[in-house]
């Protein structure tokens, strides 16, 4: 990935292929990853780097939210947070207001190349994106400063005290994590180039106004996501599990 340091959030722009025309056909320009296509697509790019279809989607795909579920089945082997949703906002709102004085960067994705693959989640957007020949990357906990990437404008922000990160969660179901320990319930995986805390830190996440202690285990690429969630039975932040999910959310944790 390459960093972009900017002066102003304004000057936050993206390159890629508006939704309408990623829907209508993947024969566009080479070289450009559409950012949105119905949920569950991959696309393969050719030898000529055009984006193929290589599983088709669905127009539409039904996950269960936080509305239509019984949140008595939040799967109780992930602790619920202490604080309640005001406390948690105060702290985020604080992240934000230290960040101020910190230099703001844009990252942005490797271009495609023949060969890579791109999947996307349960709302259509990005969710992995597997380059043939992996660019190189050292993964530690970034230097202080506000990161903002993706097509869901995710955002990590890093200082002396705390890291949060705001934007979107996706899944996964890796049964190694990044020490080689058996990943559980209530694992996560963070964005390894950029924020990767030690092993076994206790993170509180947010989504559909749940909040749920959970435990860095892995990191990973997470080109469009700021967690991502290990699998579990019954019901995690309002949603049932499907390997296809991905919702917004954020996260904290003191360093």
């Amino acid at each position: 990935m390459k960093l972009r340091k900017v002066i102003s959030c304004g000057l936050l722009a993206t390159s890629l292929l508006s939704p309408s025309l990623a829907l209508a056909s993947t024969n566009v320009e080479p070289g450009v990853i559409p950012s949105q296509m119905p949920a569950g697509t991959v696309i393969t790019f050719d030898q000529e780097n055009n984006p193929v279809i290589t599983k088709q989607g669905l127009p539409t795909l039904k996950i269960k939210d936080a509305g239509e579920v019984d949140l008595s089945k939040e799967n109780p082997a992930v602790p619920k947070s202490s604080i309640s949703l005001e406390e948690y906002n105060k702290v985020l709102e604080g992240i934000k207001k230290e960040a101020l004085s910190l230099p703001f960067f844009i990252i942005e994705n490797e271009k495609p190349q023949p060969g890579t693959v791109v999947s996307y989640g349960s709302d259509g957007q990005i969710n992995t994106i597997e380059n043939a020949v992996p660019a190189m990357t050292t993964y530690a906990t970034a230097a202080n400063g506000t990161y903002v990437y993706g097509a869901s404008n995710n955002t990590i922000t890093i200082t002396s005290s705390k890291v949060s990160g705001v934007g979107r969660f996706t899944v996964f179901n890796d049964t190694k994590g990044d020490n080689d320990n058996d990943l559980v319930v209530g694992d996560v995986a963070t964005k390894g180039q950029y924020d990767n805390p030690k092993s076994g830190t206790k993170i509180t996440a947010t989504a559909n106004g749940i909040s749920k202690i959970v435990t860095k285990n892995d990191n990973g690429a997470l080109d469009n996501a700021v967690l991502d969630i290990w699998k579990w039975s019954g019901v995690m932040f309002g949603y049932t599990y499907n390997e296809l999910l991905s919702f917004s959310g954020s996260y904290y944790y003191n360093r």
